[in-house]
């Protein structure tokens, strides 16, 4: 299983992710100054000045470490970045769904609209819904 990877120069920041990992008993790695991610780690956490240095794609900006860590852990299982997740189901004769999710974390990104139409994507959303409710 990927574990959580720690890359921050914010000792006070470091400090409280550390302290709070080891309270959940989640394992952890720190990486290194030169920013080189080590195999076995699947999402960083990091500041949001520090993010530039790190080339990995999963990677975690929250100010708060708490909030990170559970963001992080949301990631790990496969979950995503969003924040928001609003799901409206329309019943009628020719139904469909619609998802709206806002990201958490991404430089003034918009927010992303699918609507559903098919019942193969409406499979989806389902499924979407159901890992949703899983990872509670």
């Amino acid at each position: 299983m990927p574990v959580i990877g720690i890359f921050t120069e914010d000792f006070h920041f470091f400090y409280e992710l550390v302290r709070r990992l080891k309270e959940r008993g989640e394992p952890f790695v720190s990486i290194g100054l030169r920013g080189e991610v080590p195999p076995g780690v699947g999402v960083v956490i990091t500041t949001a000045a520090e993010r530039k240095r790190l080339y990995f794609s999963d990677v975690v900006t929250e100010k708060d470490p708490e909030r990170a860590i559970d963001v992080a852990k949301c990631m790990l299982v496969g979950g995503t970045k969003y924040h928001t997740i609003i799901i409206g189901i329309d019943p009628g004769k020719n139904g469909g769904v619609a998802v709206t999710v806002k990201e958490i974390q991404r430089e003034g990104m918009p927010v992303k609209v699918l609507v559903v139409r098919t019942n193969e994507e409406r499979e989806i959303a389902l499924q979407t819904i159901s890992t949703i409710e899983k990872t509670k």
